[in-house]
């Protein structure tokens, strides 16, 4: 099983794993099994953060985007 929390905003993530994590306890399951995944609705590399920011905010897929210059996105 794969439950992904890409459509989540990150509080709303941790809320949701912290439900999951209670389901488990209360059934049996080991928390650990189940597989868990996030992805981003951009990657934007700039030159500059700031131009990233520029890039990220003229696209309508700008929530949560990965964005920055090579390194700062390596790092993310």
């Amino acid at each position: 099983m794969n439950t992904s929390l890409t459509d989540l905003h990150p509080h709303a993530q941790s809320l949701a794993l912290t439900s999951l994590r209670g389901h488990c306890d209360a059934v049996g399951r080991d928390y650990d099994s189940i597989g868990k995944s996030w992805s981003a609705e951009a990657v934007v590399v700039a030159e500059t953060e700031a131009e990233a920011r520029r890039i990220a905010a003229a696209s309508p897929y700008n929530r949560d985007a990965i964005l920055g210059t090579p390194e700062q996105v390596a790092e993310q």
